[in-house]
């Protein structure tokens, strides 16, 4: 195991086997980054243990973290990245850098657990909190999976999004869920959780999250343009299924849709057990869910409300399968920030 004290060690790290931060850091130089993880030969995992990482004064920062083309499986988790006067580059979040457009790291599997990410991030197009951009256009069988991690900062550029940037997982599965974004969301084709192509050509799944920041904007009425709620710009796209469940999103929607922003032609996307705080007007789709809806929409159990209590129409999973509460007879809230490992017992106050 290699135990991390320093940025020194950090990025002097082979990217293998384990490693655990020991201490806070601070991050001040872009050099060396993003670290390479990932083994062809055996797992990986990197151990932030509630430690937290600060960016400080960083210009197109790449991320923390790149997986390797055919890498067996890799968990980054317990990290809090603290972002201050930071940009980043084109398609990095924060945590986990760009795999996308002409690049040739393919089939690998990733889980995000347990991370959060504070601050204002100004970040260059497709990028989110805590992912960046993963597979955009190439034929790729990875899997990407995020449980249990959170952003609170405000976030601004094209194809944004509260936790994952541009999440198309071509070709392979991407899985979120027990997650959460509470800044404000702006760019076309940005969202609360995912900003653009989520699921493109791929089997993609959104559950027990919601954004209560403000999500905005809509130019035109077709396609990228569109921002939503929890997804933005064509969720599904090519051929892609996406499923959104146990979702809200409570903050204003100054336009665009309430959970998704535009499903494509061809695309499906099942939203169930979800609200939206706004309806909205723009666009040619079922406005409170889906501002502009080219393909085919199943909505179950779902509402829009514009009152300040709870919707008891939208059945019961939400409120009794342990995960969520709504003692306040406002918005439901998760238990606990991170399910199946939280960092503190208790409810979660905002």
């Amino acid at each position: 195991m290699t135990t991390i004290t320093s940025v020194s060690d950090l990025t002097s790290w082979i990217g293998t086997g384990t490693a655990t931060l020991a201490n806070d850091i601070t991050i001040d130089s872009d050099t060396g980054f993003p670290v390479a993880i990932g083994s062809t030969g055996a797992t990986t995992l990197f151990n932030g243990q509630r430690f937290t990482i600060t960016l400080s004064g960083l210009t197109n920062f790449p991320g923390l973290f790149r997986p390797i083309s055919s890498a067996q499986e890799i968990t980054v988790q317990k990290i809090i990245v603290s972002v201050s006067s930071t940009t980043f580059d084109t398609g990095c979040g924060a945590i986990i850098s760009s795999t996308d457009e002409t690049d040739t790291i393919i089939d690998y599997v990733l889980n995000i657990q347990n991370c959060g990410a504070i601050g204002t991030y100004t970040i260059a197009p497709r990028a989110g909190a805590i992912v960046g951009s993963i597979s955009q256009d190439i034929l790729n069988n990875e899997s990407l999976t995020v449980n249990g991690c959170y952003s609170t900062g405000d976030i601004t550029n094209f194809a944004s999004g509260g936790i994952v940037g541009w999440a198309s997982g071509r070709g392979g599965t991407v899985s979120i869920t027990n997650c959460y974004s509470t800044g404000g969301i702006s760019g076309t084709g940005s969202g609360g959780i995912v900003g653009l192509k989520f699921g493109m050509g791929a089997t993609a799944t959104i559950t027990n999250c919601y954004s209560t920041g403000t999500i905005n904007k809509y130019d035109g009425t077709t396609g990228q343009n569109s921002a939503g709620g929890i997804v933005g710009g064509y969720a599904g796209y090519n051929g892609g299924s996406v499923t959104i469940s146990n979702c809200y999103s409570s903050g204003i929607l100054t336009t665009g849709g309430g959970i998704c922003g535009h499903v494509n032609t061809g695309d499906t996307v099942t939203i169930n057990n979800c609200y939206s705080l706004n309806s909205v007007t723009t666009g040619n789709g079922d406005q409170d869910f889906v501002a502009v809806n080219d393909g085919t929409v199943n909505i179950s159990d779902s509402t829009a409300r514009n009152g300040s209590s709870w919707n008891a129409s939208l059945g019961t999973d939400l409120l009794d399968n342990g995960t969520w509460d709504d003692t306040t007879s406002s918005s439901p809230f998760l238990l606990t920030h991170f399910q199946a490992d939280p960092w503190s017992t208790g409810t979660y106050t905002t």
